[in-house]
């Protein structure tokens, strides 16, 4: 039996008109098309069909389903839609894996559009971020093969993307390249494009090639300005920021972070809201705007707080004692210091915590208190995490450190300390 007789089948046991099987899900003729085998349904509207007929998918088009009752493509459209929208379906795996089934049945843009649903379900639905990967590598291979270029660069996009954030940089660069390639070919714009020059700088910022990472961003929001379209100006915004700070460009950070937190907190979102406002902090701080900083990483710390992340707390607090520091209240610092006592410290960035060691031990020896700050220099000095680098630089911080405040005749006890290492500070010609 094909699929076309047993939905007349199941619509006359339920003495149910084409017309009230159709409502709400298509038109009263499509039921007549399908009925006599003219049309092809797609599964998503076989699916619909089944539970207003109550019955099953299989019930319908039988226990070992055949691709060739079903229209693939308006499926796969179907699916492709659901899914970009995250829009609930409780069937997008099943629907995924029996289109699977009939892989060698499936031309290459029909490939090509299965593994970038399959993809796009691992990533944002599983979160399987290396299958993921997986299959939109597979779903590129087979747009190569097509001609369809707008679909081959959003493949791209999407799996660049995705290998960023998996820190896979160098292989998200072949992606961008290649998709890059097609857009100055075919001189395409729209969407695509801007995502492809935000991409290509968020790939450049992240191996530190923050100038060649500002000229594409910036390019990007041009291309959006013109285009009338916003794709992440919460996280461009963010990134440029970063990569300004990182050049020297404090006053140009400042305006980037702004225009971040504006998105971030028109959006409600407040994890990323609290992250911006510790970097404002933090610039604030680098331009000596010291209540200005502490007033950004406060309400940073209250953010945190009121999400109860404890590692964003930790951050704040860390930029917070820093800022206290440089202000030169350093009763501020042991209150802080303390207060991060009491925090999981697991959660901050092992060197961020031996560095607030370090502070706390020149808040000490600022105070004459040599003894309590060589407690606080050694255990920042045997921290389990710190590699041979980060040893070396905390004894050399404590040498500088026992110098300026003249108490040379403690350097014997620091030596101690580390006579163990010494090995691994020798000078090699």
């Amino acid at each position: 039996m094909t699929a076309v007789i047993k939905i007349k089948e199941y619509r006359k046991q339920r003495k149910m008109t084409q017309a009230e099987l159709a409502k709400g899900i298509s038109n009263r003729s499509l039921i007549g098309q399908i009925e006599k085998g003219m049309v092809q349904p797609s599964l998503y509207l076989l699916r619909q069909y089944s539970i207003r007929l109550q019955c099953t998918l299989e019930d319908l088009i039988g226990e070992e389903p055949k691709l060739d009752l079903i229209d693939i493509m308006s499926t796969l459209s179907e699916l492709e839609l659901v899914l970009t929208n995250r829009n609930p379906y409780t069937h997008l795996d099943a629907d995924l894996y029996l289109l699977e089934s009939g892989l060698q049945q499936l031309s290459n843009q029909e490939k090509a559009l299965l593994y970038y649903c399959r993809g796009f379900y691992c990533r944002y639905y599983t979160k399987e971020l290396h299958e993921s990967a997986g299959y939109f590598e597979r779903s590129f291979s087979f747009y190569e093969q097509t001609s369809l270029y707008n679909e081959k660069i959003r493949c791209a996009n999407e799996l660049a993307d995705l290998l960023i954030e998996l820190n896979q940089v160098d292989k998200s660069f072949l992606y961008l390249e290649a998709a890059y390639k097609k857009v100055i070919k075919f001189k395409m714009d729209g969407i695509e494009k801007i995502r492809l020059m935000v991409n290509m700088g968020m790939a450049h910022a992240k191996i530190g090639e923050h100038r060649s990472a500002i000229r594409m961003l910036t390019s990007a929001i041009e291309a959006e300005h013109e285009a009338k379209i916003d794709y992440k100006p919460g996280q461009v915004h963010m990134v440029l920021g970063i990569c300004f700070k990182r050049e020297g460009f404090f006053e140009r950070a400042l305006e980037h972070y702004e225009k971040a937190l504006h998105h971030y907190e028109a959006g409600s979102d407040l994890l990323n809201a609290g992250g911006i406002l510790t970097n404002i902090g933090i610039v604030h701080r680098l331009l000596h705007n010291y209540d200005e900083a502490i007033r950004h990483l406060t309400y940073s710390y209250h953010v945190f707080c009121k999400l109860d992340d404890s590692l964003g707390q930790l951050n704040a607090s860390y930029e917070l004692a820093a800022t206290q520091f440089y202000r030169g209240d350093h009763s501020e610092v042991l209150a802080i210091f303390k207060k991060v006592q009491e925090l999981k410290t697991e959660g901050l960035p092992p060197f961020t915590y031996v560095k607030l060691l370090l502070m706390v031990g020149d808040v000490f020896m600022h105070k004459d208190k040599t003894k309590e700050a060589l407690t606080h220099y050694k255990r920042a000095y045997r921290t389990s995490s710190n590699t041979a680098d980060q040893k070396k630089q905390v004894y050399v911080h404590v040498v500088q450190s026992l110098t300026t405040h003249k108490q040379i005749d403690r350097l014997t006890d620091w030596n101690n300390v580390m006579k163990k290492d010494a090995a691994q500070f020798k000078f090699l010609y």
